[in-house]
């Protein structure tokens, strides 16, 4: 909540089935994944966030719930 439809988000999740998920959740809320190398590192998650306009990152919490936060700006 709180990123408007069609907002860009950061997915770096592994290639697989906790991908799908991943997806799924930004599609019900219109939002548009952009899959992410899982090993990227922050800095360059960063500046792919800032060269691309991605609003929010998709992560995943100690217990694997999806969690957005806002991207750096």
């Amino acid at each position: 909540d709180g990123f408007p439809a069609g907002s860009i988000v950061a997915v770096p999740r592994p290639n697989g089935p906790g991908f799908f998920p991943a997806g799924l959740a930004c599609w019900q809320r219109e939002l548009v994944p952009m899959p992410v190398d899982h090993d990227v590192a922050a800095p360059a998650l960063e500046e792919l966030c800032r060269s691309t306009g991605a609003a929010a990152v998709l992560y995943a919490d100690a217990d694997d719930r999806l969690l957005l936060r806002a991207a750096a700006r």
